[in-house]
């Protein structure tokens, strides 16, 4: 599996593929491809809701799409999930992650402590 384009000259161990087919199932979870790190994909739309130590915010956007921001113990996260493809942001004890969408797939991206990435 070729590594995604936007992010050249990383080590392979930055990048992580993300199944896009549990978005399909019916449990409503993104389970990150690392750390365990498990997400609600809100039912609840255009709302803020706090439960326990989780919190999100949900909209859908004019395509169809889905963007919601959470916070639990695995995180800050905010994300759009289309119909196959993915686009956000987590932050997860001082790290920084991207994920992403292109034509070899979606991918959890691991991004240096500078966020400095250099040309190959």
């Amino acid at each position: 599996m070729s590594k995604p384009e936007a992010y050249p000259g990383l080590a392979s161990s930055a990048y992580h593929a993300i199944d896009l087919n549990q978005l399909k199932s019916k449990s409503n979870s993104l389970q990150l491809p690392i750390l365990g790190a498990t997400f609600s994909i809100p039912k609840l739309l255009n709302k803020s809701n706090t439960l326990g130590t989780s919190t999100s915010s949900t909209s859908v956007l004019n395509n169809g799409d889905i963007s919601f921001e959470q916070n639990n113990e695995f995180g800050h996260l905010n994300v759009t999930l289309g119909a196959s493809s993915i686009f956000g942001s987590w932050h997860h004890q001082g790290k920084d992650y991207r994920l992403t969408t292109d034509k070899s797939g979606s991918w959890l991206v691991e991004l240096p402590s500078g966020h400095m990435i250099q040309d190959s």
